[in-house]
């Protein structure tokens, strides 16, 4: 790219893109292509792709069978959108893959763009499903950039001043490398699980929704807490009448490799749980796998989301799945 095209678009992003917008470097570089592990940027620079945009790309830039797929799906005119109003092969399929996936009980999925509308979602159902409103949110987690997932989120730098804590009380991460109870991992009284209970009993009224969290904390500093950590907590919670929502935004699709979701790890087969990132591997796509029961709570009200589970997503994310399962990526990890 010549030099004063790059000044060009960098003056672009800088008058007219929101300044939320942040490039990664000072130098920002722009990349232009990619495949497999690799990208290639406006110079042509090529460099191992070990990010995949906000790690997204699971399945390597431009699989040869998506695009395959992708293409003949345009030769053929197959609609690009049509919406939940009507039947969709792929929307359809992709909810049954992820319904089996998941452990434990029968599943509905509701698929969404993104990883915070999902969190949204999931939130909603265990406020329907349970009456309450409290959800039990960790510090230092990180579970979207809407309006309701910034409430979430415990830190700092992700909240906006106008922003009040309704509905939201947070407990301690659990962070054994710098543990705030002065605990030490493996010989601890699970300290950090406790303080669910006591942030339940001190600041709501007892009753909670339910508690979200991610198997492992990644924008608060890739946080991995005790493996009997989650379990605790989903007792804790189930003691005070609230569901366990597991955000495996980041963790899922086999990221953590000995389970296709990472709470799997713990011995937690969560009332709901959450994806999106990797799941489409660059295609913008994300889903809530709910209890059933949880899910019928809800029956009786229209929920519209109106580009969530399009045929094009959707059918990326749905292969998505299968090359993971006929590489077996999750084991060459």
């Amino acid at each position: 790219m010549e030099k004063d095209l790059r000044s060009h678009l960098e003056e672009l992003r800088k008058t007219y893109v929101y300044p939320t917008k942040v490039a990664l470097y000072k130098k920002p570089i722009s990349l232009v292509k990619g495949k497999g592990c690799r990208a290639w940027d406006q110079d042509g620079r090529e460099y191992l792709d070990a990010l995949g945009g906000v790690v997204s790309i699971s399945v390597r830039h431009n699989h040869p069978k998506i695009k395959k797929k992708m293409m003949s799906m345009l030769a053929e005119d197959e609609i690009q959108h049509s919406t939940h109003l009507f039947l969709s092969l792929y929307m359809e399929e992709l909810a049954e893959k992820l319904a089996k996936l998941a452990p434990g009980f029968p599943r509905n999925c509701y698929l969404t763009n993104s990883g915070s509308e999902a969190n949204e979602m999931a939130i909603m159902t265990a406020r329907v499903a349970t009456g309450e409103q409290m959800i039990i949110a960790l510090r230092h987690g990180y579970h979207g950039s809407t309006n309701a997932t910034l409430n979430l989120c415990g830190q700092a730098s992700w909240r906006y001043p106008h922003q009040g804590g309704g509905g939201v009380a947070h407990a301690m991460a659990p962070y054994c490398y710098r543990c705030p109870f002065g605990a030490k991992k493996g010989s601890c009284q699970l300290e950090c699980a406790e303080d669910v209970r006591n942030v339940v009993e001190t600041t709501t009224s007892g009753k909670v929704a339910g508690v979200i969290a991610e198997p492992i904390l990644g924008v608060g500093g890739f946080i991995d807490p005790p493996t009997e950590y989650h379990s605790k907590v989903l007792e804790i919670i189930k003691s005070f009448g609230g569901c366990y929502i597991s955000d495996e935004v980041q963790t899922g699709v086999g990221r953590t490799g000995d389970s296709f979701f990472a709470i799997e790890q713990s011995g937690v087969e969560a009332d709901v749980i959450t994806m999106a990132k990797g799941l489409g591997s660059g295609a913008p796509i994300g889903a809530v796998i709910a209890h059933r029961d949880l899910a019928e709570k809800l029956r009786g009200k229209h929920h519209f989301n109106t580009f969530g589970g399009d045929p094009y997503q959707s059918m990326q994310a749905g292969m998505v799945l299968d090359i993971i399962q006929e590489e077996q990526l999750m084991q060459k990890m």
